[in-house]
């Protein structure tokens, strides 16, 4: 089945009126209501002791001066002026980029955010010297591999089985 022009151009506009920049200081509590909500609404399956720590480790301040620091990336994805998506990232000197979060609200889920934000993430810790991307997922990891992680080993977190995984940008020829 075909779908009308004008479905087409809404699917297409909702994809393209999202926008992905770095967030900004007063921009932090809007970050830090959509974190709350992905850990209490999405990480369900880590004891609730441990969503508390993460909640604890990522408060308002904590949020604001990784916003400030130069060895963090703090993304946004924006709709309508609405928070809708974010990734938290690290660099060190070793030159391994750490993904700690990417999330994307459920209502804009499947429209090409979470990648936006991972390809934006990207190519940040390329110009910033990065030889590779690590993440630990519990259950994205097909959606990862398909992005080009791959598996580098298995583990346990608090009795949940996580996985990490790499990206390395492609060697030049």
């Amino acid at each position: 089945m075909q779908r009308p022009r004008f479905l087409i151009k809404l699917m297409l506009r909702v994809k393209t009126d999202t926008t992905i920049h770095e967030v900004k200081v007063g921009q932090v509590a809007d970050l830090r209501k959509l974190f709350r909500q992905a850990v209490v609404e999405d990480f369900s399956y880590f004891p609730k002791t441990y969503q508390w720590r993460v909640l604890a480790d990522n408060n308002l301040a904590r949020l604001a001066i990784g916003v400030i620091k130069p060895n963090r990336v703090l993304l946004g994805a924006w709709r309508d002026d609405r928070l809708i998506g974010y990734a938290i990232a690290g660099t060190n000197r070793n030159g391994c980029g750490k993904l700690y979060w990417l999330y994307v609200a459920p209502d804009s889920r499947g429209q090409g955010v979470g990648g936006q934000l991972l390809d934006r993430l990207i190519a940040i810790m390329k110009q910033r010297g990065m030889q590779r991307l690590s993440l630990v997922t519990h259950n994205f990891d097909p959606y990862y591999a398909k992005r080009g992680f791959k598996l580098d080993k298995s583990q346990q977190l608090y009795g949940v089985p996580m996985r990490v995984m790499s990206y390395q940008w492609p060697k030049k020829k």
